[in-house]
């Protein structure tokens, strides 16, 4: 038993020997984490990975490069990279792996966006060092594919009529220029068909058989429509031709940004078209909704509009739409600290727009007791027409916003004329108080009911005279100057009539003698 078990251990121990290998065989184990034989299409990016372990006892050193054979130019960058955890990076690009350690090797490749179809050979050369001469070098070299797909198959299209229907056409039409032109045929076939007869049905059945908006929606789609479809027969026709790889990328760019154009311009004339029919259904006497509105709209209209296209057009050429919004909130700063009167005149006239305290055509009092009429009302000023002194004059938005502005037609038209009027000391209080009254209720134009009856008032005991005043409502403030003074002249006659005079103003003056 005991030399049986010392045989066993004996081959045990020579078997571990020959297990160990030698610094220059089976030191080093690459082993590839990704697929070997990769698809990407172009623009995008392909990454392989290989894990690497030291299994030797002695510290390993390491350098690598890559082989690739791109004979198409698919490639814009590759990169590679190299993750360690027992690892230093040595002078030259080349790295330390300790005993037991173990490392990443990735190989990053970026493809042009152009790029057209082919296949790529990839090879990732190492260069494992054990020892201190050039005797103990090591070469590893471990190989993947890439095929690149493009964006656009061109040869689906190349000579078939729509790109789909093999060029049947006798000669000389059956060459790539002959399926171009019935092509192109056909897209005009299919854009008259459109506006002749789709386009009509649709704005029927959109807009439920509206005889007064059906024509106006087919006259303002109809040439952006037609512009639309054209513009797509004609880039998708081009491919027919067979061109090259770039031209036929910088068709589909140039392509691209024509439908946005074309896009934004059909959705610029509906909400033309939503906002006026908006402002027309919901106008009403008491001026819910007015044309001073439009303004408002449009100007969203147009801002919220001219962003998207512009953000549209920058991510059709790969700009970062973030960078692109980051510089424009420091241009906002800067044109914000710059032009702070045009801007507080332009949120001054937005809200006034969107509160409305009067519109066109109304009438207000300023704070020195002009009235106005409102011309128009703008998003940075307002025009205004000087009722007493004949005159247009325009006042920014930000002043109007600021000041105190009586709207004396809404929400209301009546108004509330009040006389003074002083008598002199000694009168019949009660004799002029009916006069008063009875001057207002006979004037035709004042009003009588319950609601707005006329009232007299003995008001204070003044410097030269007993002070009174009578109020009469009127139906509109047009004409309370007229039937003020109307009332004046009345009350005037009846004092005379009755004897109730009105006084000059008295003062008394004392002298005093210095003798």
């Amino acid at each position: 038993m005991k030399r049986a078990a010392v045989v066993i251990v004996a081959l045990m121990f020579v078997a571990m020997v020959g297990a160990v290998p030698s610094p220059a065989e089976g030191s080093l184990t690459i082993k590839p984490v990704s697929d070997l034989e990769q698809e990407v299409v172009g623009g995008e990016t392909a990454v392989f990975s290989w894990f690497v372990y030291n299994r030797h006892a002695e510290d390993l050193h390491i350098s690598a490069s890559l082989d690739i054979d791109d004979p198409d130019g698919a490639l814009s960058s590759s990169e590679l990279r190299i993750t360690k955890t027992d690892m230093d990076v040595e002078p030259g690009g080349g790295v330390l792996l300790r005993s037991n350690g173990s490392a990443h090797i990735e190989a990053v490749l970026d493809v042009r966006e152009l790029s057209p179809g082919s296949e790529l050979t990839i090879a990732l050369n190492l260069s494992i060092d054990v020892g201190v001469d050039d005797e103990d070098i090591i070469e590893e070299r471990e190989s993947a594919t890439l095929e690149v797909i493009p964006l656009y198959q061109l040869h689906d299209s190349y000579n078939k009529i729509l790109g789909v229907l093999p060029n049947f056409l006798p000669a000389p039409l059956d060459s790539p220029e002959g399926a171009f032109l019935a092509s192109m045929l056909a897209w005009l076939t299919l854009a008259a068909f459109f506006l002749m007869l789709m386009l009509p049905w649709l704005t029927r059945k959109i807009l439920d058989r509206d005889d007064q908006y059906c024509p106006r929606i087919r006259s303002l789609l109809r040439r952006p429509f037609f512009l639309l479809v054209l513009s797509y027969g004609l880039f998708s026709s081009l491919m027919i031709l067979g061109l090259d790889y770039t031209t036929a990328m910088r068709v589909a760019t140039l392509s691209t940004i024509a439908y946005i154009v074309l896009a934004a311009w059909i959705v610029w004339e509906v909400y033309k078209l939503l906002v006026q029919r908006f402002t027309e259904r919901f106008r009403d006497e008491d001026g819910l909704v007015d044309a001073s509105l439009g303004p408002l709209f449009m100007f969203i209209g147009k801002l919220v509009l001219g962003l998207s296209v512009l953000g549209a057009v920058l991510d059709v050429f790969g700009f970062d739409l973030m960078y692109f919004l980051a510089g424009a909130g420091i241009l906002g700063l800067a044109i914000a600290f710059g032009a702070q009167e045009t801007l507080n005149n332009l949120f001054a006239g937005f809200f006034l727009l969107l509160e409305r305290p009067f519109k066109v055509g109304d009438l207000v009092m300023m704070e020195d007791g002009v009235v106005c009429e409102v011309k128009k009302v703008g998003l940075r000023s307002t025009t205004l027409y000087n009722t007493w002194d004949p005159l247009y004059f325009v006042m920014p938005n930000r002043h109007i916003a600021d000041s105190k502005i009586t709207n004396v037609l809404r929400p209301d038209p009546k108004y509330w004329v009040k006389i003074n009027v002083g008598v002199a000391y000694g009168s019949d209080i009660e004799l002029v108080k009916e006069i008063l009254l009875r001057v207002a209720m006979e004037h035709p134009e004042t009003m009588k009911d319950e609601d707005h009856l006329p009232w007299s008032r003995f008001m204070a005991f003044g410097d030269s005279a007993l002070e009174f005043r009578v109020t009469a409502w009127v139906p509109d403030f047009e004409i309370n100057y007229r039937v003020a003074s109307e009332l004046r002249e009345t009350i005037d006659k009846e004092f005379r009539k009755h004897g109730v005079q009105i006084p000059f103003p008295q003062r008394d003056i004392w002298f005093r003698n210095h003798d």
